[in-house]
């Protein structure tokens, strides 16, 4: 699996945030569902040049989404989600680094 396709996008909650004031922060991504935390570990590091401490990992079920006629469910789709926790100092050098490429 190429490193690219590894970590999707962000998982965005007020949960999320608020682990972000911890004093060893953990970020949250929706990785690929085939992804390993070896896989996850090295894409994160090779992406924003910060070796991770850890990486946990957590597969969301399809939940119900809707009601259709005839008594049917639509379900969400699956995904699996990347708790990963990086030390309090290499969090304030990824900030320092994103309000420079927001200046730019």
């Amino acid at each position: 699996m190429e490193i690219t396709s590894v970590i999707l996008k962000p998982k965005i909650t007020e949960k999320v945030q608020a682990m972000k004031t911890l004093p060893n922060p953990k970020l949250s991504f929706y990785v690929n569902l085939k992804a390993s935390k070896h896989q996850v570990a090295i894409a994160f590091e090779s992406m924003f040049g910060v070796k991770p401490k850890y990486v946990n990992i957590i597969n969301e079920k399809p939940s119900k989404a809707r009601y259709s006629n005839r008594s049917r469910y639509n379900y969400t789709k699956a995904s699996k989600v990347a708790y990963i926790t990086v030390s309090g100092e290499d969090f304030s050098n990824l900030n320092k680094q994103a309000e420079e490429a927001a200046k730019e």
